[in-house]
């Protein structure tokens, strides 16, 4: 029972190697340019969207009927 835990678990291993990516030179040229900034997210604003209370029946209480409170 060892040896196939121990072939399962080898074989899972082998299953997860990866062979290197060859990496290509940088040219002088490339390497001493200056890097550019990325440009500034839009900042998050808020819409005109959520929920409407002024079509909130107060009288009835939430825990007895949420459909008619909200």
């Amino acid at each position: 029972m060892k040896r196939i835990a121990a072939l399962f678990g080898a074989s899972i291993l082998a299953g997860c190697a990866t062979t290197p990516v060859p990496v290509s030179p940088i040219a002088p040229a490339q390497a001493a340019a200056p890097a550019m900034d990325a440009p500034a997210a839009p900042r998050a604003e808020l819409g005109s969207f959520g929920f409407a209370q002024n079509g909130m029946d107060e009288s009835v209480r939430p825990g007895d009927d949420f459909y008619k409170y909200a």
